[in-house]
């Protein structure tokens, strides 16, 4: 059996989990027009840097599980 590694498996949760709250800060901020939730620093950071780390994160699993 393979050994994991859980510290790639925990940042790729944490991207995952970041980008489903940033969508729905974004839902939510225009269904009830609350524009101050779109200039919290978080929400910045996980709408421009999220998609890439998971990206990332996520290369690095399929190469990991590529070699033996």
């Amino acid at each position: 059996m393979k050994q994991r590694i859980w510290e790639l498996d925990a940042l790729r949760g944490v991207c995952i989990i970041g980008m489903v709250l940033m969508h729905f800060a974004f839902d939510v901020s225009v269904l009830f027009g609350l524009s101050q939730v779109n200039t919290h620093p978080v929400f910045r950071f996980f709408s421009a840097y999220g998609g890439i780390f998971f990206l990332l994160i996520s290369g690095i699993c399929v190469t990991f599980s590529r070699s033996s």
